[in-house]
């Protein structure tokens, strides 16, 4: 047998088969590294490049077959001789062509491999796909329109939202940095994210003008770009701008698009223009009240979303924009009412109907459901929302409040509360680590739960919370003296806070200091009378 191995080396040799196959090896490394470089930017889906691997490796049988029965002489090529036929004197012969093509495929080899795997083992190619899409910046030189500057943008950030590869915070993370002087590096280091979506954009009459950019977060330095003049014709004609934005920047980062999302971020929510920009508009208040808290921007914004239903009476994002707008307002005038926030689960039954893709809806129902006592209905709606829209931070949240309060799951608890806190660094944030701090000191892990209080400490100053939570944390081990020292000291803080007045009531009533206690209730029902 090895006899045998050896006289077919030979024979390989003799045939300059190994020389083919050390240029058709060259050739084909240089293929295949071309291909996992380019097709993913053509926005190709992987199974292309595997589909070029499976060739190669066909390719390299048929040249191995072929260069057994031919070779290349200084004659052209010939039919290969067998061994008997040739004469001892021509066996070690080597055609200096040979040669040359094997010692540079044999170069482009070695070059490749420097140049391109080495240094991939101790990087990544591309980084955690984390990215935040901060305010564009309106250059119109009416103010007026940058509703719709500002809606472009906010659709950008939706649109990546829906990918499931990326981790996307949402727009209560990032309008903190409207109007703001800080450099990429720092939004970046603040958002916990790798790459920033920066942009520009004018409305004159009915033309638009945008500039887009992707930035590596811990630079600044620019990935991708690209600059758009549109006519507003139609509703059509924005959406398929921004998508195509969402699609280059998914692209840009080696990010195959299922077809559902590709069809979630290619949707015309609206055919009529006119209801889009009502709707636009509403938006645009709403988030004003969500940020200044101006009741007068949630009517104004009711009133918008009733503009877009009279030229669209199908219009569902306008029906979810009603809802919300409900939400908020006759929320606590309701909340004994035996139809409490009905007309909400009508206004999002009605927008599902007419859509059955949209993630804010599930998510506002997942909150009424929760809030009526049907738990596992809200859990099934936060799921549908999460589905829909991987980056859904209050559908997280959602489920994490759902399994502490009702369910009592506090390692779903955890996990959604967990990633809710990733996917929201806005004005939210001191309150989610705030429950996701009690969480854990509910499951007694009480320094994971001095950890979180101290960061939300850090972030927002209020050390009257923070020492709320420190003596929660003794009452709930049964060191009720110290809990109530502490405590003391956060209402010492500020004794007009009526919450810190009845922890402590509870606390003098459990250690039997009736006195004490007496002193507090007294407080509490002149606060109420």
């Amino acid at each position: 047998m090895p006899n045998q191995l050896s006289r077919f080396w030979q024979e390989i040799k003799r045939r300059n088969v190994h020389r083919l196959m050390a240029v058709y090896g060259g050739t084909a490394f240089v293929i295949f590294e071309a291909s996992t470089m380019i097709f993913p930017r053509w926005g190709l889906p992987d199974w292309t490049i595997d589909l070029v691997l499976y060739l190669l490796i066909l390719g390299a049988i048929i040249t191995f077959i072929i260069g057994w029965i031919y070779d290349i002489t200084p004659a052209g090529v010939q039919k290969t001789k067998p061994m008997s036929e040739v004469p001892e004197s021509e066996l070690s012969a080597t055609p200096n062509g040979w040669k040359i093509a094997s010692l540079i495929s044999a170069l482009v080899i070695v070059v490749l491999i420097v140049l391109n795997i080495i240094p991939r083992i101790g990087k990544k190619e591309i980084l955690d796909k984390s990215i935040a899409v901060i305010p564009f910046i309106n250059d119109s030189p009416d103010q007026e329109n940058e509703y719709f500057i500002n809606g472009i943008m906010d659709e950008i950030l939706i649109n990546l939202q829906a990918i499931k590869d990326f981790r996307v915070p949402g727009r209560t993370s990032v309008e903190q940095y409207r109007n703001q002087s800080k450099s990429i590096p720092e939004i970046a280091s603040e958002l916990g994210v790798n790459y920033i979506v920066e942009g520009s954009g004018q409305k004159y009459g009915n033309t638009f003008i945008l500039r887009v950019q992707l930035l590596e977060g811990a630079t600044g330095m620019h990935i991708w770009g690209d600059s758009f003049e549109q006519e507003i014709e139609s509703v059509d004609a924005i959406i398929r701008i921004q998508s195509g934005i969402a699609k280059s920047i998914a692209t840009e980062l080696r990010t195959a698009l299922s077809p559902e999302e590709e069809q979630l971020i290619e949707k015309i929510p609206t055919k009529d223009l006119a209801a889009y920009e009502f709707y636009r508009r509403g938006v645009e208040e709403f988030w004003k009240y969500r940020t200044i808290g101006d009741t007068a921007k949630l009517d104004r914004a009711e009133s918008l979303y009733y503009e877009a239903l009279k030229y669209d009476s199908t219009f569902a994002l306008a029906y979810v924009g009603l809802a919300q707008v409900y939400w908020n307002k006759h929320y606590f005038e309701t909340y004994f009412s035996k139809n409490f926030l009905d007309s909400t689960l009508i206004l999002l039954d009605k927008a599902l109907s007419y859509d059955d893709q949209l993630s804010d809806a599930y998510s506002v129902r997942g909150d009424y459901y929760r809030e009526i006592g049907k738990p596992e209905q809200a859990v099934k709606e936060y799921e549908k929302a999460i589905q829909l829209n991987p980056n859904d931070w209050s559908a997280y949240s959602g489920l994490g409040s759902t399994y502490r309060w009702v369910l009592e799951d506090y390692l779903k608890a955890i996990v959604n509360m967990q990633e809710a806190l990733i996917r929201n660094r806005g004005q939210q944030l001191p309150q989610l680590i705030r429950a996701l701090g009690y969480t854990y000191l509910e499951v007694g892990f009480k320094e994971e739960a001095e950890n979180y209080f101290q960061e939300k400490l850090i972030l927002d100053g209020d050390s009257v919370v923070y020492l709320t939570g420190l003596a929660w944390m003794e009452f709930s081990l049964g060191n009720f003296n110290n809990a109530v020292e502490i405590q003391k000291r956060a209402y010492n803080i500020d004794t007009s806070r009526m919450s810190i007045n009845n922890t402590l009531l509870l606390y003098y009533s459990i250690t039997g200091q009736d006195k004490a206690a007496f002193m507090y209730a007294e407080k509490y029902n002149k606060y109420i009378a």
